[in-house]
């Protein structure tokens, strides 16, 4: 199978499973224990997100160990440096202890990502969070690519950025359009909390995914499962002690959404996490079991599939099909399926936005074919064809004078 044929199957699977994931999480948000108290833990929530990341590494090593058998079998030593998954130029770029120290570096920007994200949540609709992370994941993507690495963005992510800042616009005034008619100053505060939250969560994805994962995979040459691995286990170490300390600051107010930062706990105390409730709500139900059990299991093959996307398409073309999947689990939310009410609104600017965003998709994809340069190669391919076919007369002439020369010398003697 070509390379392209694994991205295309790449991409469907990730728009699939991630409408999967939205969906189960939309039903854990919505249990409740015997006791009547809602399950909301974000932090438990992202615990459990770099769990599915550590299945990795079993899956990396025991792939790795069958190819050095195979190798050992075949004892051709060129075959062993070509299907190592932890290959010899690894040695020679870069060292152990700085590959470590970027994957953690990585961990960390990802939980970054992660909480601060699950904040914005807390003070605004959830599908908008989504949409505005997607689109600032591009944009950002495509400047640091220009900025650090200097590549400039041809004419079609060019304007691709363009159109989604002007999707960004019209996604904020379709929630900040409600907070302007209303009298209520806080919302607006709270709506302005959520565009910053999100503008820093994106910029830690951004360098995590761009200038990161995308350098280790694809200019070192390391397995993208053993980097996703790692960055799940040491993410896990990172989140479990901050889990502790969040166990330890109390909200001591429940309004102006801290409810839905902060958890209550069986004695009505809120928290900022309380990872040992979370457990006991969590084996207390049974539905809840069944749908964190397929939430890892997706979450696995997700975050596999996600890296594997940064191998064979890069960081950007990651982001971009995250706008794919936010469409289709607004369009799913749009469905009255959770307890007979409307999850999302109707909105025209939304709806605006989200053509604005399919419009972006395109030119990201280059679909329009805005970009001058495929005329450019167009023409060189005809040149090209060009110099072929005078090149093949060329030799046919000479083939025909050496051809009369040498009857004529056969003549003569």
């Amino acid at each position: 199978m070509s390379a392209k044929m694994i991205l295309y199957f790449l991409l469907i699977s990730y728009v699939i499973l991630g409408i999967t994931i939205s969906i189960l999480l939309k039903y854990i948000y919505n249990q409740t224990t015997d006791n009547g108290i809602a399950f909301h833990h974000n932090s438990f929530i992202s615990l459990l997100m770099f769990i599915s990341e550590i299945f990795s590494l079993p899956v990396y090593y025991i792939k790795n160990r069958k190819l050095k058998k195979e190798t050992i079998k075949e004892g051709d030593k060129e075959n062993i440096e070509n299907k190592l998954l932890i290959q010899a130029n690894k040695k020679k770029e870069i060292s152990n202890i700085k590959l470590m120290l970027l994957i953690i570096m990585a961990s960390f920007f990802d939980f970054c990502a992660c909480f601060l994200s699950d904040l914005a949540m807390a003070f605004a609709h959830t599908t908008f969070v989504m949409f505005l992370k997607a689109l600032i994941l591009v944009v950002f993507i495509v400047f640091l690519s220009w900025l650090i690495y200097s590549k400039k963005p041809i004419l079609d992510h060019l304007y691709g950025s363009i159109v989604a800042f002007i999707a960004i616009i019209l996604i904020c005034l379709s929630v900040f359009y409600g907070k302007i008619n209303s009298d209520e100053d806080n919302d607006k505060l709270l709506f302005l909390y959520s565009l910053i939250l999100v503008f820093f969560a994106m910029a830690s994805q951004s360098v995590q995914s761009l200038i990161i994962e995308e350098d280790i995979i694809r200019k070192h040459n390391i397995h993208q499962f053993f980097v996703i691995g790692y960055e799940g286990l040491f993410g896990f170490v990172i989140n479990f002690i901050l889990c502790i300390i969040f166990y330890f600051i109390k909200c001591e107010n429940t309004k102006n959404n801290s409810k839905n930062i902060c958890n209550e706990d069986d004695e009505h105390i809120w928290r900022l996490e309380n990872v040992l409730f979370a457990l006991k709500q969590v084996f207390g139900n049974t539905a809840l079991i069944y749908l964190f059990f397929t939430l890892i299991i997706a979450r696995s093959l997700y975050n596999l599939i996600a890296i594997s996307i940064i191998k064979y398409g890069g960081a950007l073309t990651r982001g971009i099909i995250e706008n794919v999947r936010n469409i289709f689990v607004w369009v799913i939310l749009l469905i009255p399926w959770t307890k007979g009410a409307l999850t999302e609104k109707f909105n025209w600017l939304r709806v605006l936005g989200v053509l604005l965003i399919i419009i972006t998709i395109l030119l990201y994809f280059s679909v329009f074919k805005i970009d001058e340069r495929k005329k450019i190669r167009d023409k060189i391919n005809n040149l090209s064809s060009l110099n072929e076919r005078i090149i093949k007369d060329s030799n046919y002439e000479e083939g025909l004078l050496t051809k009369s020369i040498s009857s004529s010398e056969l003549e003569d003697t």
